[in-house]
């Protein structure tokens, strides 16, 4: 879902959650992690740990406000709401459903450390919803799917 709203000085804002699909294969860790986290200044990151091993914006067209400086002018939330992985899972920094400001870099993320190297995958899905009003009115909203497979060291 995307919505475009006027701010009072009369830019236009677009606020949308356009989804994205997040995969980490790779050997030489201790185990394959794939995170999506959302920023304050309106960005949203990608984690894959047999990638740039670091956080990394996903791309500008997919950020969650434009532009960027329109994040400061509201107090934002963001509930995240995942489907069981098919192996260990993060939710930072509350539980499954929560609604919490994207302040606080809220993050889902699936990891794969199974000693069954090579043979399991982590992955899952988690839907976010964007309120401006703590929750009382969902305002976009977009799902992820993320992906972890690690193959031993």
């Amino acid at each position: 879902m995307s919505l475009f709203f006027l701010l009072p000085s009369g830019h236009g804002v677009r606020v949308s959650l356009s989804g994205q699909t997040i995969v980490t294969t790779g050997t030489g860790q201790l185990s394959a992690y794939a995170a999506v986290r959302f920023n304050s200044d309106g960005t949203v990151d990608e984690f894959e740990s047999h990638g740039t091993n670091d956080y990394v914006q996903i791309d500008s067209a997919t950020d969650w406000i434009i532009p960027n400086t329109a994040s400061a002018d509201k107090t934002y939330h963001v509930r995240v709401t995942g489907t069981p992985p098919t192996d260990d899972f993060t939710v930072k920094p509350v539980a499954n459903g929560s609604w919490v400001a994207v302040s606080t870099s809220p993050e889902w993320a699936v990891e794969d450390f199974n000693a069954d190297i090579g043979v399991t995958v982590a992955t899952g899905s988690v839907t976010f919803e964007l309120s401006d009003d703590a929750g009382s009115t969902v305002i976009a909203s977009g799902t992820y799917s993320l992906s972890a497979n690690w193959r031993g060291p």
